[in-house]
C-alpha cells in the first residue's frame, strides 16, 4: 500500500464515531494522569492497558496513544501552576510558565502550552509517518561506539543549560550518572549495588520521579515557611 492509502485507512479508522468517542475519553484520562506529579506518561499507559484487554488491536493502540499524548500535555498544568512538572518532559515548561502564572497570566501560559503541544504532536506524527522506515534501518546499524556518541552528545547539553552556573550543571550531571549506574538503562542489568542482594527501591532508581520531586522541593519549602 502507498503512503496515501495508509493515511486514508488510518483516518477512516480514527474518525469512526465510536473510535472518536473513545479517543475523547482517553484524552481526559491521560490529562488527569499527566497532571499528577510522579505519574509519568509511561505509567499512564500502563494504567490504561487494563482497559484494552477486550478491545481489538487497532482501537487498543489508538486508546493507548491518546492516553500517552494527552498525559504529556497534562504534565504542563502542574508545571505552570505549581512549578512541579507532571511528567519529566514538562520540566522546561516551568522556566517560563511558572513566572507567567505568578504575573497572573496562568491562562495564557496554559493556552500557549496546549497550542505548542498540539503543533509539536502533529509535526512529530507526520515525521514518524514519513521517516519511521529509514530510521528503523539506521537504528539497527547502531553499535557501541554510536551509542556512546549519542550519550556524550546528550551530556554535552549540560554545559548550555545554565551558562552562569556551569559547574553546578556538571556536578548535577555527574550525580545523575552515578545514580543511573545502579541499573543499566538499555539492558536492565543491575550493577554498582555494592554487594547488596536487594535494593530498597527495586531494580533501579526512579530518576524521573526524583527529578519531578526536586523541581517542586523549593516551592514546597517556601509554602512551609509561610505556615
Amino acid at each position: 500500500m502507498s503512503l496515501g492509502q495508509l493515511l486514508a485507512s488510518g483516518a477512516a479508522a480514527v474518525f469512526n464515531p465510536g473510535m472518536f468517542l473513545m479517543v475523547c475519553v482517553a484524552i481526559i484520562l491521560g490529562t488527569i494522569f499527566g497532571a499528577l506529579p510522579g505519574v509519568s506518561a509511561t505509567m499512564a499507559v500502563a494504567l490504561g492497558l487494563t482497559f484494552t484487554y477486550t478491545m481489538e488491536p487497532i482501537p487498543a493502540i489508538v486508546f493507548l496513544v491518546a492516553i500517552y499524548c494527552s498525559s504529556i500535555t497534562g504534565g504542563s498544568i502542574t508545571a505552570i501552576l505549581f512549578k512541579i512538572p507532571g511528567v519529566p518532559s514538562s520540566a522546561p515548561t516551568t522556566f517560563d510558565g511558572y513566572p507567567m502564572a505568578q504575573r497572573g497570566e496562568a491562562g495564557k501560559a496554559l493556552g500557549v502550552a496546549l497550542l505548542a503541544s498540539a503543533i509539536g504532536g502533529l509535526f512529530s506524527a507526520i515525521a514518524m509517518f514519513l521517516l519511521s522506515q529509514p530510521l528503523t534501518k539506521a537504528a539497527l546499524q547502531f553499535g557501541p561506539s554510536d551509542l556512546f556518541a549519542v550519550t556524550f552528545m546528550g551530556l554535552s547539553i549540560l554545559t548550555c543549560l545554565d551558562s552562569d552556573h556551569i559547574l553546578n550543571c556538571i556536578i548535577s550531571g555527574l550525580i545523575g550518572l552515578l545514580l543511573a549506574c545502579v541499573v543499566g538503562i538499555l539492558w536492565g542489568l543491575v550493577r554498582a549495588k555494592r554487594g547488596q542482594q536487594g535494593l530498597p527501591w527495586g531494580p533501579g532508581i526512579a530518576l524521573a520521579a526524583w527529578c519531578a520531586a526536586l523541581f517542586g522541593q523549593n516551592l514546597i519549602d517556601w509554602y512551609l515557611s509561610l505556615l
